[in-house]
């Protein structure tokens, strides 16, 4: 990871003093205050519910989650219009399926909220936002105001914790499904986490399936999922990774793709190509770009994914550049605007540079 530097902000943000406030298809910044709650019941026409999700410390599918025991449904049922990370006190758009907003007001959450809820026809789709606005308590006397920043996919896109996605993803692209099992299994990276560590560490060297099931620490949902399914079949191991949650596959062929890009724009620069390819098997490959795919001995057609055609890619274009919207700039504060997809924590590192 040659831009590894590039992404990783030289302040620790603490929540408390980070906050993400979405940006609605309408121009309209969402904020912390409470709003109304339709009255009314579902109807064949509003099966759905709108509404806006206050949060600190949970993803917004960690949220979905919560919510979902408290409701007594599946978290399917949820969706929002952007994922939202946990280390920051975030407010978003969100809708659920065949719940009222009587309902939702009456939830009991901790550390979550519901701002407001209204009756809608259709579930709101990840990517109906105009971007979101971040506001971070820092030491302004680090911060040189700029106009844009590289356009970098930040940590969070490759694993924040263990820095293994993109890994994941390259070796399934290249048919690898055994060392892509076992390297989400048991590479631990940057991990903190010493039982985690521990199990991992014990999988690897005694390869047992079962007995690793039996010791799982809670914390690793996914890790139970495909080692549940080797228990069934210990060499099934793309059978094991179509048991994982369609949304978890996704993420590890988006992180190689992001990885792909970042690695390209670290080489580059964003003065060379306006936009750079997130390459897929109908992408117009470069000649800059081919020479990395062959060092990554990769090729476009590898996004046809045969054996779990569910992850294929066609591809698409990333701006090169992130321009910074009504940055402000006080004695102890930074807020910015950023367009859907951009990552605040590159542009505050851009900041600090």
């Amino acid at each position: 990871m040659n831009y590894l530097e590039d992404i990783t902000p030289k302040i620790v943000i603490d929540r408390n003093n980070f906050t993400v406030q979405e940006i609605t298809p309408e121009g309209e910044t969402l904020d912390f205050t409470e709003k109304t709650f339709e009255e009314g019941p579902l109807s064949r026409e509003k099966k759905f519910s709108h509404f806006i999700l206050e949060k600190t410390g949970f993803t917004t599918q960690d949220a979905f989650k919560k919510m979902a025991i408290g409701l007594h449904i599946p978290s399917s049922r949820f969706d929002a219009a952007g994922m939202k990370d946990k280390e920051a006190h975030t407010v978003q758009l969100a809708s659920v399926f065949g719940i009222s907003p009587t309902q939702l007001k009456n939830l009991q959450l901790n550390q979550m909220k519901i701002l407001g809820a209204w009756l809608g026809q259709e579930k709101i789709r990840l990517g109906d936002l105009q971007g979101n606005q971040f506001t971070f308590a820092v030491d302004t006397s680090q911060i040189k105001e700029k106009q844009c920043f590289p356009n970098y996919f930040g940590l969070q896109r490759f694993g924040s914790q263990r820095l293994n996605t993109h890994l994941v993803g390259k070796l399934i692209l290249q048919g690898k499904f055994e060392d892509a099992v076992m390297n989400y299994l048991c590479f631990s990276g940057t991990e903190r986490n010493q039982e985690n560590i521990e199990w991992r560490k014990k999988l690897l060297e005694e390869h047992n399936f079962k007995k690793s099931f039996e010791t799982v620490p809670r914390t690793l949902g996914n890790e139970k999922i495909l080692i549940k399914s080797l228990v069934r079949n210990e060499k099934d191991f793309v059978g094991a990774l179509r048991q994982m949650p369609r949304n978890i596959m996704l993420m590890f062929i988006h992180s190689y793709q992001s990885h792909l890009f970042n690695y390209f724009l670290k080489k580059y620069s964003y003065d060379f190509k306006e936009k750079i390819e997130l390459v897929g098997y109908e992408s117009e490959v470069s000649k800059e770009m081919q020479e990395l795919l062959d060092e990554e001995e990769i090729t476009k057609e590898s996004f046809k994914i045969k054996s779990i055609p569910e992850l294929s890619s066609k591809g698409e274009q990333r701006n090169s550049k992130e321009e910074y919207g009504d940055l402000q700039i006080s004695e102890a504060k930074v807020s910015f605007k950023l367009k859907a997809g951009a990552y605040a924590t590159v542009g505050i590192k851009n900041l600090m540079n």
